[in-house]
This record gives structure tokens, sequence and C-alpha cells, in this order.
């Protein structure tokens, strides 16, 4: 053909991929393997740039991804693609992440919250993230079990890894110190010794958390025995009981003062049961003084002696009569006479 022209045109390629599984690294790029460009004529040198990405970062089985695709190559210029862009689809699995708890002391504060952090010791983080570490309970002690924790900024950044969480018995719960001052008053019914008995209200205690349950008990001792208000009471020895006790312990003396006050015993005329029939002789009544305390004796503590009577005679009705005791006189303490009947 003489004075023509022929127009060459490119020769159309079909490109095929498939994108590979992945484990989650924090983006969207694509593994892929080696493409396969269909039509081409074997011996020219062409071959394809390739870009891929998933539809987001995030973990998901047989996820789109999306792949772009150019030529290169010394015989690139003689071939056009069928399709610049092409999908396929491929899944992302959790990044395995191992996080381990470290050692760490504290003063009891009533919760389970640890100062240190956690760490990572085995695989990756790809996302922001804190760690921390709490302890398994609040009580005081030691070797106490450490839970490790990882936080991440969003919801499904956490979605994206398969966390193994290592604890660690390496923890130790101090216990908190208190102070306590004697405060108020103490009473009692003579009882022939000077042992008093404090309860948690003569106690002002500060430096116990809040809604614990920790109450005082002390042993003390009155001046002496005996009766009277306003009294001397010292408190050499005191428990700590309920059930957050075991977390304290008490820092230094207890000072303060408790005001003190023994109140008079009671000593009774009690008169010994007895009975009669009607017509007969009255029988003798009689009876005993009783609650004295301690060693006590009732010489030490009346005067005079007990004489017992009663109002029935041998003509007297059917029915119960009192006895009566008098005739003793108290030297320290109260007496009273109840209506013992025969």
């Amino acid at each position: 053909l003489s004075g023509g022209s022929v127009n060459i045109t490119p020769r159309v390629l079909t490109a095929s991929v498939t994108a590979a599984n992945k484990v989650y690294d924090g983006n969207t790029f694509a593994i892929t393997s080696a493409p396969v460009l269909g039509n081409k004529i074997e011996g020219d040198v062409v071959g394809c740039n390739i870009e891929g990405d998933f539809s987001d970062k995030n973990v998901g089985v047989n996820k789109t991804v999306a792949f772009n695709i150019s030529l290169n190559g010394t015989d690139a210029g003689n071939y056009a693609l069928a399709a610049n862009s092409i999908t396929s689809n491929a899944s992302i699995t959790k990044a395995p992440l191992t996080i381990t708890a470290v050692a760490n002391t504290k003063t009891y504060d009533g919760g389970t919250s640890a100062s240190t952090a956690s760490m990572v010791t085995n695989g990756t983080v790809y996302d922001a993230y804190t760690l921390s570490e709490k302890y398994g309970e609040k009580k005081a002690g030691s070797n106490k079990l450490l839970i490790p924790e990882i936080t991440f900024a969003t919801a499904s950044d956490a979605a994206n890894y398969a966390v193994t969480a290592v604890n660690a018995n390496t923890g130790a719960i101090y216990k908190a110190a208190l102070t306590a001052r004697l405060t108020g008053a103490v009473e009692k019914v003579y009882d022939g010794n000077t042992t008093a008995t404090l309860t948690n209200a003569n106690f002002n205690v500060n430096g116990k958390v809040s809604g614990d349950e920790v109450l005082f008990a002390g042993s003390g001792s009155y001046d002496n025995k005996n009766i009277g208000n306003g009294k001397s009471v010292t408190v050499p020895t005191y428990t700590l009981d309920g059930a957050d006790a075991g977390n304290y312990y008490v820092q230094g003396s207890i000072d303060g003062s408790v005001s003190g006050t023994i109140t008079p015993a009671t000593l009774y005329y009690t008169a010994t049961p007895t009975s009669m029939i009607q017509g007969s002789a009255v029988p003798l009544v009689s009876g005993a003084i009783t609650g004295l305390k301690g060693s006590d004796t009732l010489g030490a503590v009346t005067d005079g002696a007990a004489a017992w009577s009663t109002t029935a005679t041998n003509t007297s009705a059917v029915g119960s009569y009192a006895i009566n005791g008098n005739g003793v006189t108290l030297k320290m303490l109260d007496l009273v006479c109840p209506k013992e009947k025969p």
C-alpha cells in the first residue's frame, strides 16, 4: 500500500491478583500474590505496579481489598489494561499481645488500684493505649495477686488484639496507720475489782478509710475498786476488731483520758421460802443477805444482824404472805428488800 498509514492500538491485558490474609498491623496495606497478566505477547517485557488496601484497618473475615494497577517495563507502552482497579477478598486476624504484671507495693487505701503499670512482654501495639494493673483484693498482706490491664483509646481498637494477661503474686499492701485518743466516760456497778471495760465509743480514731469497719475495745483499770464519780481510768491494753481491722495498726501510744464512775452494788434480803398448815404454829422464818461482790464479806460491808419476820399467823387465810428482812445497815453498799413469800 503506497502512501498510506497504519494505526497500531495497544494490546489489552487482563490482570488478576489475589490478596493474602494478614495479622492486624494497624494499617490497611494489603499483601498480594504475584499478579498474572493475560493476553501478553510472549517475549515482551511488560509487568505491572500494584498497590492494594483493605477497606479499613480492623480485624474481619473476607474483607474487600481494592487494587490499583499500572503497567511497567520496556514494552509497557504497547499495552493497556482492561481495568486499572480490581478487587479481591482477604481476612485480617487479631494481633497476639501478652501483658504481664510487675511488682508493686502500697499502703492500704481500701481499694485495689496499683500505682505501677504492667508491661507488654510479647507482641506489638499499633494503637494508642494505657497499661495499668490492679490487686486481686483490697486486704493488706504480702505476695498479693496483681492483675495486668490494658486500655485502648477506642473499643474498635481493642477488638483488634488477642490479649493474654499474665498475673503475678508480687504485690504487697502494707497496713495503714491509725491514731487514737481516749474520750468520754465509762461506768459500771461495783463488782469488787478495778477492771474497766472500754467500748469503741471511748476511742476517737483518725486514719480509717471511710466505710471500713474497725472497732476498738479496751481493758483498763479504775484507780481503786470503790464507788465514786470522776475516777481516774488507765488503759494499758486495747484490741482492734471488725471486718477491716486486719488492714490497720495503731501508731504510737493512745493518749487522752476517760472519766470513770462506779455506782453502788445492791445487796438483797433473800428469804428462804417455807410453808405451814392453817392452825399450826408459825414456823421460824429465815433467809440470807445476797449480792456480795468479789472477796467482800458481810461483816466488812454491813453492821447488825438480819432478822426475819412474816405477817402470817396460825389463823391467816390460805394464801401467800411476805417474809421480811431487816436489821442490817450498810457501810458502803445499797440494800433493798425484795418481797419474798412463804
